[in-house]
């Protein structure tokens, strides 16, 4: 049951929309917990409780992006490699020879075309709702405007208006309108407010017109127009959501509660319950209110219900408790956007063999670590390995990334210090060791002096995907010897043909440090993968499904020599070009990466 609950949590994780939504369905539940608790309070203090929580669901979202991530490890289940199906994967069957004959793949592995992660389509259909709802609200903002603007102005009203305004604390203007369209009362406007009455509102009696007025003051000294429209675009932004919906409409009626227990101050409650049920009926003969409109025919039931209960308590709300209930959303909404579940990394029981390893990690023997001001002004890394002794001049991010053997895309997290503060490190071990030990000797002295403490995690992260093109595979495979380690010959007669080296792409043609060119023959598609992914600075998935091997030449220019690709997100190397004339396309996309992530750190003590 734990594990269950660990995969829930690290699913959430892996995803920064999900992890949203799920924070959202705490804060909309509290909110909602908050109110019924308060049902026998002031119907003021839970609209503000309901405000404050669905303006922290607006504020969630913009805060998860802009305060820095706090990781929680999350255990998870042991796995158990699978050797067998890496194996597997591993064999390539030879295609068949020739000097010229083609290689065709299998058609019961040929590719179908992919289509988007279910997580993509998810995330689209999130944005499409959200995208219409808001539409929908800006054309009842439209409407609202409209009805404004062919309203007819009511001097008595005004006069009305202008003798109860400032008894309710209102030094706004307020207009008033009538407009033959509506049913019932609107109040309208932010900055300079508006309250449209229906023409019949000429006839009415002066204590009818008085409490119906009075109701739309305290919708203005509210401010409930604006909270309103707030709540829409909440509403608009977790659309799908329904603990947000009940929130909204139970919002909405709170506020119509609290206008009416302002009005129940200076009347009657029976007169006030009579001219809400004439309300109901006069709204049950039309078929469409304005889009915007706060009341709703629905909810007078329970107003009239409300107003006759002579138990339930009435006033506005108290500025301490108000205040209280925005902190307490403040501080929910700091403390929960930054959080992120992240895997533990396993900790299985060592065998006995597998502990005398660990604690014969090898180390140096002796080590000193400086801070260092290096004359070649922009050099990253400067490195001499001589018989044991290494001596190293380096940012402290470029020590963590050579010695954890990771790219600079696989790192994660860190101080800004790490990529200006250079370091000198001289080491000697105790035996001869070679470069690559010694580099890993570099992980324990990281973690001693720098007091350095990192996980792995997967994130999405651009990558490389390898496909067959629409128009098919165009290979060729020759000849090949077993090449060593050595400077290729001079290029062939022209027409003629030389044995490549099996297996392998190596250097074939220098051209003065701006573009090499790599051949080999025999090569896998997983080698060419592991070939791109070393030169083009991001990881290339082979997605091919192709099986057999190949002659390959591909010429590399001096930016995916030394890793250097596009900062356009849809731009593409050189190198798509080349392979794309063997039928092999070359896309950008993104993929989970495997990241160093930087838990602490700190500047070491000189010695």
């Amino acid at each position: 049951m734990t594990y269950a609950i660990n995969g829930v949590m690290l699913a959430l994780g892996s995803s920064p929309a999900a992890l949203i939504v799920a924070k959202a369905t705490l804060i909309a539940a509290a909110g909602l917990i908050a109110a019924w608790l308060a049902r026998r309070s002031r119907a003021a203090l839970r609209h503000a409780l309901l405000a404050v929580s669905l303006a922290a669901l607006l504020a969630l979202p913009i805060a998860a992006f802009l305060v820095p991530p706090v990781r929680i490890a999350v255990a998870q289940p042991p796995t158990v490699p699978s050797h067998q199906a890496e194996t597997f994967d591993r064999i390539q069957p030879d295609a068949p020879t020739g000097a010229n004959a083609g290689v065709t793949p299998s058609t019961s592995r040929r590719s179908l075309p992919s289509l988007p992660p279910l997580y993509d389509l998810l995330l689209a259909g999130w944005f499409a709702g959200t995208a219409l709802l808001l539409s929908r609200m800006l054309a009842g903002l439209w409407q609202v405007r409209r009805l404004r603007q062919s309203g007819l102005p009511w001097r008595r009203g005004q006069a009305v208006v202008e003798r109860l305004a400032p008894d309710d604390g209102i030094s706004r203007y307020v207009e008033v309108l009538l407009h033959e369209s509506l049913p019932a009362p609107v109040t309208c406007g932010f900055v300079h407010p508006a309250i449209l009455l229906p023409p019949d509102a000429q006839v009415w009696d002066a204590d009818d017109l008085n409490r119906a007025i009075l109701h739309e003051l305290e919708h203005v000294r509210r401010w409930d127009w604006l909270s309103h429209c707030l709540a829409r675009a909440v509403c608009a932004a977790y659309w799908f959501h329904p603990l947000v919906w009940i929130a909204w409409r139970q919002l909405a009626l709170e506020a119509e509660r609290s206008c009416d227990d302002a009005v129940l101050r200076r009347s009657e409650a029976t007169d006030y319950a009579d001219q809400l049920v004439n309300l109901a009926q006069r709204l049950s003969t039309v078929r469409k209110t304005p889009a915007l409109a706060m009341a709703n025919r629905s909810d007078l039931s329970s107003r009239v219900r409300a107003v006759l209960d002579s138990r339930q308590r009435r006033g506005r709300a108290g500025t301490l408790l108000v205040t209280l209930a925005c902190l307490s959303a403040s501080v929910a909404v700091v403390a929960m956007s930054p959080l992120r579940m992240v895997a533990a990394p396993q900790q299985p029981t060592p065998t006995p063999g597998a502990r005398r390893a660990q604690q014969a990690r090898p180390v140096f023997e002796v080590a000193s670590v400086k801070p260092s001001f290096p004359a070649a002004h922009g050099a990253t890394i400067m490195h001499e390995f001589s018989n044991g002794s290494v001596s190293v001049e380096a940012t402290t991010y470029s020590l963590i990334e050579t010695a954890f053997g990771v790219r600079s895309d696989q790192m994660s997290g860190g101080p800004n210090w790490i990529f200006d503060d250079y370091y000198s490190v001289i080491a000697k071990a105790d035996h001869p060791a070679g470069a690559d030990e010694m580099w890993h000797m570099m992980v324990p002295l990281l973690e001693e002096r720098f007091h350095l403490k990192v996980h792995r995690e997967k994130q999405q992260l651009p990558v490389y995907k390898l496909s067959l093109a629409s128009a098919g595979l165009k290979l060729r495979q020759g000849a090949c010897a077993s090449w060593e380690e050595r400077t290729p010959p001079p290029p062939p007669a022209p027409g003629a043909r030389f044995a490549l080296p099996c297996g392998k792409l190596i250097a074939y043609v220098i051209d003065a440090g701006t573009a090499e060119e790599y051949v080999g023959g025999k090569v896998s598609m997983s080698s060419l993968a592991e070939f791109l992914t070393k030169h083009l600075g991001h990881p290339v998935v082979d997605e091919t499904g192709y099986k057999g091997t190949f002659d390959i030449d591909v010429k590399l220019s001096s930016d995916e020599m030394w890793g250097r690709i596009p900062s356009d997100p849809s731009g593409l190397p050189d190198t798509a070009g080349a392979l794309r004339e063997l039928g092999i396309k070359l896309e950008r996309v993104k993929g989970p990466v495997e990241v160093l992530v930087i838990d602490s750190i700190s500047r070491p003590d000189p010695n």
